[in-house]
């Protein structure tokens, strides 16, 4: 079991001159020994300190943001201006280890706006995602393209974002034989609707890389479920982050609080509208032709549902052009358990920098030997299933630091379909 009293928060937060490689300025509790590191320490300006840091990163197209508060002497020049690239590590000091501290990238970013006072400045960065949240452009293909070859024309070659290797999924779906879209929704918007055609989750790194991929459970990498790797924030290196995590989570004293909440079926069925006929159907009609999903309950024990629990609502219904009836039942599909999270919740721990966005989390363990949450049935897809046997999917991970409460980290989960 790892001693809490001989591990303290860390933290580094490093900014960047544009395109430059070398850090301007770090911000960083001066407690590396005087071997390691020497070069940090020579950027590190004993009339600056941080007093809080968030960080935060969700699914979805989430753009991610950082915020620090700097304390600093009156008249203190902080070295940082807006459109500075940013760095944010958050880990932990063990004084048993003579090596410095362990920490992890929990965030890059820009620089883009800063409040200045007399003896506090509060620096507001986010990800690049920003660039396509905003940005808005008519956009016409004549040729056949995919899915992912979309998504990455709009997120990449015209949005100014990076791709990690093996980024953006391809789900298979036929190539389309036209695609365009209005100025009206930006580009984010229309990247996210071509994600849930195909099953995809959207979101950035902690690298600022984009990804466009598939949630799926059995390609998860396990990771050593051991005490001493429950706090250690070892970072994870390109390759491995290519590569989603599992998680356990142990029901002990670095759990501050956890909560689960039960939800009902948004929609009953997912419809598929198309406003041409389907080229691998010969039934021909003066109706648009359409597809429906509707999920048949493989649960006996959910037939009849709780009177607190909401009813589903009609189909969902979408409108699209230039497709299968093959491809139209496989993005009806996609759609319906793309809406339909029937679990989901929030937990409150000590820092925990290595769990990122698009993980997996399990959680072992007993309180008081019982063990939590053992007579749940989580949705109407699983029986009764020990909940150390389900894994849930990462959704939004927020980081905290602060010279008071120290280093906590509040993490959504969900659970989901794979794919």
């Amino acid at each position: 079991m790892v001693n809490l009293d001989h591990n303290r928060p860390f933290y580094k937060v490093e900014f960047f001159e544009p395109d430059s490689s070398n850090p301007k300025l770090i911000l960083s509790p001066n407690i590396f020994p005087d071997t390691e590191h020497p070069e940090d320490r020579a950027k590190m300006s004993p009339e600056i300190y941080i007093s809080h840091i968030s960080v935060d990163s969700g699914l979805g197209g989430t753009i991610n943001t950082a915020e620090c508060e700097i304390n600093h002497n009156v008249g203190a020049d902080v070295h940082i201006s807006v459109g500075f690239d940013v760095k944010v590590y958050f880990g932990f000091y063990d004084k048993d280890k003579s090596q410095g501290p362990d920490f992890s990238l929990v965030f890059t970013g820009s620089v883009t706006e800063i409040k200045h006072g007399l003896e506090r400045s509060i620096v507001y960065c986010k990800g690049g995602i920003r660039l396509i949240a905003a940005k808005k452009q008519k956009i016409t293909f004549s040729k056949m393209m995919g899915l992912n070859e979309i998504i990455e024309k709009f997120a990449i070659e015209l949005g100014g974002l990076s791709s990690a290797e093996n980024g953006i999924f391809d789900p298979g779906i036929n190539k389309q034989p036209g695609f365009g879209i209005s100025a009206q929704e930006p580009l984010l918007t229309h990247i996210n609707t071509l994600a849930g055609y195909g099953g995809m989750d959207v979101f950035t790194d902690v690298f600022d890389n984009f990804h466009a991929v598939p949630w799926n459970s059995s390609n998860l990498k396990e990771i050593s479920s051991s005490e001493t790797s429950w706090l250690s924030a070892r970072d994870r290196s390109e390759t491995e982050n290519r590569n989603r995590i599992k998680h356990k989570i142990i029901f002990d004293s670095n759990l501050i609080d956890i909560n689960f909440e039960m939800l009902g079926k948004r929609y009953s069925g997912v419809e598929i509208v198309s406003l041409m006929p389907f080229p691998d159907d010969q039934t021909h009609t003066i109706d648009p032709v359409k597809v429906e999903y509707l999920p048949a309950s493989t649960n006996n024990t959910t037939s009849t549902r709780s009177p607190s629990l909401p009813q589903p609502l009609p189909l969902d219904r979408y409108i699209i052009s230039h497709i299968t009836r093959k491809d139209g039942e496989k993005i009806a599909e996609n759609l319906y358990w793309q809406h339909n999270r029937l679990t989901t919740g929030c937990i409150k721990m000590l820092g925990a920098p290595q769990i990122r966005i698009g993980d997996g989390m399990s959680f072992v363990g007993e309180i008081f030997v019982n063990t939590p949450y053992g007579n749940i049935i989580f949705d109407d897809r699983t029986t009764n299933t020990k909940l150390e046997k389900i894994v849930f999917q990462v959704t939004q991970v927020d980081h905290r630091f602060d010279i008071i409460e120290g280093y906590t980290t509040t993490i959504k989960f969900g659970l989901k379909r794979s794919f």
